[in-house]
Parts: structure tokens; C-alpha cells; sequence
């Protein structure tokens, strides 16, 4: 989100490659982040996602998070 500052951009590398268990990192310095969440997460929603912490995630599917380790996904 930060480097393409595109809505439409962002919208489609997220809802094209996303995954159950996948992990989706938005930060929160430009409006174009807070447009293209506004537009995602109905989205997600309708595809029957679930938008949770990292630490409820790994919960769910029975996972341990490791202090120091960098996730990208809980599959």
C-alpha cells in the first residue's frame, strides 16, 4: 500500500492473491490506504474471510507465533 499509493492497485494485488490463512499488512500513512481498506474488507467479508489479529489467527488454525520470526501467512 505504501509504494503505489493506487487504490485500484492495491485492491487488486490483495483480492487476487489472497489466500485463507494469509496475513495483509496495511500501514496507516496515506488516505489511498484507508480508501482501499474501506473497499477490500465488504469484499473480503462476501467471500467469507474473516479479518482477525495475527495472534488470533495462529490461534485458530492451531499455530504457534515464534518472538522474532516475520509471518506472512498461518497455512
Amino acid at each position: 500500500d505504501w509504494e503505489s499509493k493506487n487504490v485500484s492497485k492495491i485492491k487488486n494485488i490483495v483480492l487476487n492473491d489472497i489466500k485463507d490463512g494469509d496475513i495483509v499488512l496495511f500501514h496507516d500513512l496515506y488516505k489511498t490506504t484507508y480508501e482501499s481498506i474501506m473497499e477490500i474488507v465488504p469484499l473480503l467479508y462476501s467471500k467469507g474471510y474473516k479479518i482477525m489479529s495475527v495472534s488470533e489467527l495462529f490461534a485458530v488454525k492451531g499455530k504457534d507465533l515464534n518472538s522474532g520470526t516475520a509471518y506472512y501467512n498461518a497455512r
